[in-house]
């Protein structure tokens, strides 16, 4: 078993048990091992200039924040492929060249895709509020890992899901901006289905992993954003039609809190059916 060095407070850590560290040639940056907590909260602020950042030279960071010595992320599943359950024939993959390294999905065979639509998934040790946390890595690239964040205005919506370099990004990246939780959709009709979701909901509502009809790029639902384009297209919640007088009422669209089969992934070969909790 690791040994754990534990940090007082939240995950963005507390300077008085952390190591510091103006290097990071031995800290790891990849799906396996995740060494940095990447928060300016963790420097002592009596520390000299150039004392370092917060890391974990000689372990992984956890999902809770802490540094765990002697382990390793543990491997649940690898080289497997993650379907759509809406648009089966298509599948996620890492783009090998993109402005933005925004995930999309394709049609094509895993022979031709190289490699890039090949998956493992990792669980950190710890937990994050109660819940267990994940790495998504791709398997051609490891330093790479599936992320849900904001699009910054580049895309009509507002959240994008992104393959992201822990080697290059790893000092803005927060650990609780690229774990993630991932959860059965086993009641929704199909069985082996998951769901891919922020660690840290926005506005009180996870972002789901999903693709919507127009685009085979991989976007974020989030709940919010969805009330606002129907607000937007002219209907008042509660009132059950358009909020125009001069168009005919039409009855208001549910806004569900999940995408619905745009949302549910489902990997190949499957994951052991009760390896993950229900959404």
């Amino acid at each position: 078993a690791g040994e754990k060095q534990q940090h007082e407070g939240d995950l963005e850590g507390n300077s008085s048990t952390w190591p510091f560290s103006s290097s990071s040639a031995a800290t790891k940056w990849h799906a396996k091992c995740f060494g940095n907590i990447g928060a300016a909260a963790c420097a002592d602020p009596a520390a000299p200039p150039g004392a370092g950042k917060c890391a974990c030279p000689n372990g992984c960071m956890g999902a809770d924040g802490s540094c765990y010595t002697n382990v390793t992320n543990k491997l649940v599943a690898s080289k497997f492929t993650i379907k759509n359950a809406k648009w089966p024939d298509y599948k996620m993959y890492v783009q090998r060249m993109s402005v933005f390294n925004q995930m999309k999905t394709t049609s094509f065979s895993s022979g031709y895709n190289m490699g890039q639509d090949k998956f493992s998934l990792y669980q950190l040790p710890g937990k994050f509020n109660g819940e267990t946390m994940f790495f998504l890595g791709s398997d051609k690239w490891p330093d790479y890992v599936f992320a849900l964040d904001s699009t910054g205005g580049t895309a009509v919506s507002l959240w994008g899901g992104y393959a992201v370099s822990l080697t290059e990004k790893h000092e803005p990246w927060s650990l609780k901006d690229v774990m993630l939780r991932v959860c059965s959709a086993r009641k929704t009709g199909h069985p082996d289905a998951i769901m891919i979701g922020s660690s840290v909901p926005s506005g009180g509502s996870t972002v789901w992993a999903y693709i919507h009809s127009g685009s085979w790029l991989v976007y974020g639902y989030w709940y919010p954003e969805r009330l606002l384009e129907s607000k937007a297209a002219g209907y008042i919640p509660g009132m059950g039609g358009s909020s125009s007088a001069s168009k005919p009422t039409t009855p208001a669209p549910t806004i569900a809190s999940v995408p619905g089969e745009g949302g549910y992934w489902i990997p190949e070969p499957p994951l052991p059916r009760g390896l993950l909790k229900d959404c």
